[in-house]
Order: C-alpha cells, then structure tokens, then sequence
C-alpha cells in the first residue's frame, strides 16, 4: 500500500512538471476565450488529480477481479524410532475457491467507485470552466471600470487645475477645488482596489492555466447582448450530480454483495502427496486436500447489518439529493431570467458613454456646479458596477445551468 501511494504521489510531481514546462507553454499562442477554457481543462491541478483519480479506479477494477495464486505447502519430518529412521513429506497444492460470488461483489463496487470517479472528474472539469469564464468576464468588467475611473480622475484634474491656475478663489471655489481634491483621493482608492482584484484574477488564472498568459480584448469575451433561452428542465437524470449519487448508491450495493458473500467460506482444495521413507521400505499416498473454515458462530451477521443500513441511509441521502438539485436548477434558472430581464431593462454600455460625453460637454460649458459633476461621475459609475454585477450573476447561473443539465463541456464562449 505504502510503496503504490508513493509511486501515485510520483506520478502527480512528474506530471504537474511536465504541465509547467511543456502543456503549460501551449496557451502561449491563445487567441480566444474558448482557447483558455481549453488550456485550463488540460492544465488545471484539480483536473489533472481528477483524472489520476480515475486512473486509480481503473487499477481496484483489475485488483477486484483477480483470482487468488495457488498456494504450495510443504511438511517434512524425520523420526527416529529404535536405530530406525523415518522420512516423511507431505506435499500440497492449493487452489482457493471464493464462494458466494465475492469476486463478482468485489468487481460491482470498483466499477461504482469507477463511475464515481469519471463523474467527480467531470464536475471538477465543469467547475474549472465556470470558474474560466467567470475570470474571464470580470477581467473584461474590471478593464472597463478601470478606463471609466481613469476618465473621471483626467476630469477632476481638469478642474482642478482650472482652479489652480486662478490667481484668486472665492470661498466657494476653494470649497469646490477641496472638495474636487477629495473625489479624486476617493477614486484613487477605487482604482488600488480595482488593480488588486485585477492582479488576484491574473494569479488565479495562471494558476488554472500552468502560465502566465497576456489578456487583451482578442483573447476577453464580449459582453453579451443576446441572451440564450433557457429551457426548464422537468428531468434532472442527465445531471452529473444526481448521476454521482447514483454512483454512490452502486457503490453501497457492492458493499452489500461483499457483506453476503462474507457468509460463504472460502475453500481451499488441490492435490496431496505423501512419501514416507522408513531403511529400504518407500510408500507413496496420494489424494485431495480440502481446507475451509465451519460458520458455526457466526454467518457475517453483523457486517451486512452495517451494510444494509449504509444502504438505506445512502438511499435517503440519494432522494433528498436529487430533491436539492432540482431546486437549486431552478433558483438558477429563476435568478437568470431575472438578471436577464434587469439588463434588457438597464441602459446598455454605449448609452453610459454617450451620458458621460454629454456631462464632459456641460462641465466645458460651465454650466454645472461642482456637487453636481462629482454626484453625475459618482452616478454613473456606480451605475457601470451595478450592470457589471447583474451581468456577472447571470453569466454565473447560466453556466452553473450547463453543468447541472450535464452540457457544459458543450458550450463555447
């Protein structure tokens, strides 16, 4: 046991190594956002465990069906008896015979745990995805956030040096260049805490990804402005987590079979041969030797007692699974239709742009009052995170919709 945990912890070093160096360099050349998905399902660290998993479940199906070796066994003994000597042998050749289908309980588990393991690889495969293209569009929102502080400061700065430039202020302008002072000090600080998010974004993903990649608006998704239609699901079989609880529910019938077949012996049969060597006499015996254990205090009782309340209590965890999953799919459904319908309803991207360049020509016009710039340039950015954060939550539930309808390795961004 020992010695295969090593080489399975080998495999995971030799293998994140060659990711680092050589699939890692791959998503140097990435041209578009579906290309990074791809680049993170070959290089992800939870993927690549996933699939070691899966490897390893290949291994126990192998390791159930074997059939036990023969067992050899050998008794020699010498006797002295009055000057005589006595020579015996006694050799056996066992085959061990697994009564009560062990080996087809044994091969009905590894293959649930099998199962269990491709889907746990396909949820971890699903998840990377959502977490890419959630990455992905954030980057895109927080660039835009970024370019609207940077106009709003390049304003301020305008005014202010307005101000600057006169050789006397009235209380009021004094009171505006201080107050002007203090908005650009405040978007100062939204733009370190945009920075920050940008770099934690750039980390993760590299850490998704094996590399550092450079993202620029080829490689960003666009914003979205058509909306797919979601379809209500009424069945929730092709989802992958209720398959995986049905995975665990074979899983625990294999442990039921094991605990049955535990009540039938194993017996050891083969042939025996026996020399006994006394001076100048020589005899051999010939025969079959039979070896099994008599269930006379117990039949596994209490191990298949144990298993068939695993059983049950899989069972009812298995039915309030599905229950769960259904109407967290349709918590999902609901919000994205909801988020959808708000943005619909919102004023789109170019329209902000438009409000913000007619703002810019009043304040050239001096025809507004300092408050008023400020609050307007407040307004809408504020305006732009809250859009960012109703479109991030409807792209989150619709692909979290994909992985749940078991169709995400499907889709493109």
């Amino acid at each position: 046991m020992y010695i295969r945990s090593v080489a399975v912890a080998t495999a995971i070093v030799i293998t994140w190594s060659a990711t680092s160096y050589g699939e890692g360099a791959e998503c140097s050349a990435i041209e578009s956002p579906q290309e990074v998905i791809q680049c993170a399902l070959k290089n992800d660290p939870r993927v690549k465990t996933s699939q070691l998993d899966v490897e390893e479940a290949k291994g126990k199906i192998e390791q159930a069906g074997q059939i036990p070796n023969l067992e050899f066994e050998s008794d020699l003994s010498y006797t002295n008896n009055f000057d005589s000597d006595r020579y015996t042998t006694d050799v056996k050749l066992l085959h061990t015979l697994e009564l009560g289908g062990k080996r087809g309980a044994r091969l009905k588990k590894a293959n649930a745990l099998k199962g269990k393991a491709e889907i746990q690889d396909y949820l971890n495969r699903g998840n990377v995805v959502i977490e890419t293209v959630i990455s992905l569009n954030r980057y895109r929102q927080i660039l835009d956030e970024l370019k609207s502080v940077k106009e709003i400061l390049e304003t301020f700065s305008r005014i202010e040096r307005v101000y600057k430039r006169k050789s006397s202020l009235s209380p009021e302008q004094k009171v505006s260049l201080d107050v002007f002072e203090l908005a650009a000090s405040d978007q100062m600080l939204i733009k370190s805490k945009l920075e920050l998010e940008l770099s934690h974004l750039r980390r993760d993903l590299a850490l998704s990804l094996g590399t550092d990649i450079q993202l620029n608006e080829t490689i960003l998704p666009k914003s979205i402005s058509n909306w797919p239609d979601i379809i209500a699901s009424e069945k929730i079989e092709n989802s992958p987590q209720v398959k995986a609880s049905v995975e665990e529910e074979n899983v625990a019938l294999g442990e039921m079979d094991i605990a049955k077949s535990g009540a039938w012996p194993d017996v050891m049969i083969g042939p025996s041969i026996a020399s006994e060597v006394e001076g100048n006499d020589r005899v051999y015996s010939y025969g079959v030797s039979i070896s099994l254990p008599l269930p006379l205090f117990h039949q596994n009782q209490g191990e298949r007692a144990v298993a068939s309340a695993q059983l049950r209590k899989v069972r009812i965890e298995a039915d309030t699974k599905r229950k769960t999953i259904k109407k967290e799919r349709d918590r999902l459904e609901e919000t994205y239709l909801n988020m959808v319908k708000n943005l619909k309803n919102m004023r789109s991207h170019s329209s902000l742009h438009s409000k913000h360049k007619k703002i810019h020509t009043y304040i050239k016009r001096g025809i507004i009052s300092s408050a008023l710039v400020i609050e307007s340039h407040r307004q809408l950015f504020e305006f732009l995170q809250h859009r960012n954060e109703i479109e991030l939550q409807a792209i989150e539930s619709l692909w979290k919709i994909y992985l749940t309808d078991g169709t995400i390795l499907n889709q493109t961004l």
